[in-house]
């Protein structure tokens, strides 16, 4: 059975778009931490991607690579406050997203995997 290896292309160029992000919504996607982010944030970073000039799946990679880490999932405590691309409060995180939260960080095998697109078939 093949086994899954990353696409070493892919990950880099998603690196490289985090620190645009930091740079350009430093609210957001601060250097030196994480904060919950506003749910459906995808999407306004979506709209602006031309701006950006970044494809949908550079985009994807990225915001999975932020997204689905130990140290994201730390930051999702029940009644924080979830950020918008300009850094203001817009929601907060839910008891069952804090929940859901700790369980990924106990049990890695519950967090998503990689977009397909990510992933290559290892011959």
């Amino acid at each position: 059975m093949p086994k899954n290896k990353l696409n070493p292309s892919a990950v880099e160029s998603a690196l490289i778009f985090i620190a645009v992000l930091q740079e350009r919504f430093p609210g957001a996607f601060p250097v030196d931490r994480k904060l919950p982010l506003k749910i459906g944030i995808f999407m306004d970073l979506f709209q602006s991607r031309k701006v950006l000039n970044v494809s949908k799946v550079c985009l994807l990679t990225s915001l999975h690579l932020w997204v689905n880490d130990t140290v994201y999932y730390q930051c999702l405590q029940a009644g924080a406050n979830r950020y918008n691309l300009q850094g203001e409060v817009s929601g907060i995180v839910t008891e069952l997203e804090a929940a859901n939260a700790w369980k990924k960080l106990q049990d890695p095998s519950l967090r998503p995997r990689f977009p397909r697109h990510v992933v290559t078939r290892k011959r």
